[in-house]
């Protein structure tokens, strides 16, 4: 029986175990006993693994809630045994909001269709549902694209997409002209193309967003010579409670259409605090680099949202 147990070889990587051993030291794996093959043991082990997922999880969220920049702090001091890893709580709060906000969208999609239904005339009507993303246009559009959605049918059946958009729109430029094919498109499959193809592309484009505002606070502290991978996890943490917020504001908003704006006070106090926390620098220097910090935010969204939109056009 000692001889088994002596030349035990861990089942994962194949290393030799020593006897009293319960871990192996090359993959982390648990020794595995005959009574791990249990059905108790793997129900314990199931309710174990969840509660401590459960505990964990909860350590890091009143510290990523309430106390701003502190997460980052201790991340970087090596206290991380008691916190989720950045990025997985960014993944994990992300994926929430967007599977969150899909079934909540499909909800509000049904709950249309339902009211288009009983008046069809609103089938005609430019304006999508309420998960549709707007699209600005001139006056000039308006005669075709408030068509029927059957006659718009017919007639770019007719004349091909391309001859009916020339033939509607000569004197605009091929920019302009290039929108109105996608939206004439998007109308003829349904309405819904758009939307559902940026519901698609902006959670893809949403993590590109990390390594870019990292970027602007490297820019903005460069005198102090701070690594790049310190930025990233403050990104990361400022991000993850971003989500989380939008997560809240999925219920809240049904509530009353004010909370949207005390949620977007709410993420940029929180930004600030956790900028005065993590940079330690006093607050009239860090209220500057908070602004430009914003701005900067700013444009990077304005120029995701642009690719975003000219993608979900593409894909139609």
């Amino acid at each position: 029986m000692n001889q088994e147990r002596e030349s035990y070889s861990c089942p994962n990587c194949r290393t030799l175990l020593s006897n009293e051993a319960q871990y192996c030291h090359q993959c982390g794996q648990k020794r595995i006993h005959p009574e791990d093959y249990s059905v108790w043991h793997l129900i314990v082990e199931s309710v174990w693994d969840f509660f401590h997922f459960e505990s964990k999880f909860l350590k890091t969220l009143i510290p990523l809630c309430f106390r701003p920049g502190s997460l980052t702090v201790d991340y970087l001091q090596g206290k991380r045994a008691r916190y989720f890893q950045p990025f997985k709580l960014f993944l994990f709060i992300s994926f929430l909001y967007f599977v969150t906000y899909g079934l909540i969208s499909h909800t509000k999609e049904d709950r249309q269709k339902r009211i288009n239904v009983v008046n069809k005339e609103d089938t005609a009507s430019l304006k999508s549902s309420d998960t549709s993303y707007n699209l600005s246009l001139e006056n000039e559009f308006e005669e075709v694209l408030s068509m029927p959605d059957d006659s718009l049918r017919k007639q770019v059946n007719t004349y091909g997409l391309n001859r009916f958009i020339d033939l509607k729109y000569p004197r605009e430029s091929w920019f302009a002209r290039f929108f109105i094919k996608q939206v004439v498109k998007d109308r003829i499959h349904g309405s819904k193309t758009f939307a559902e193809n940026m519901h698609k592309t902006i959670p893809r484009i949403v993590f590109i967003l990390i390594p870019f505002i990292a970027m602007l606070l490297k820019l903005l502290y460069i005198r102090r010579k701070i690594p790049y991978f310190n930025h990233i996890i403050f990104s990361l943490h400022f991000l993850s409670f971003v989500f989380l917020i939008f997560w809240f504001n999925l219920f809240l908003s049904l509530l009353a259409g004010w909370i949207d704006n005390v949620i977007f006070l709410l993420i940029l106090a929180y930004l600030f605090i956790a900028m005065l926390k993590f940079y330690r620098q006093r607050i009239l220097r860090t209220l500057g680099k908070f602004l430009l910090l914003f701005f900067g935010i700013l444009v990077i969204l304005g120029i995701f949202y642009i690719i975003a939109a000219t993608v979900s056009f593409m894909m139609i």
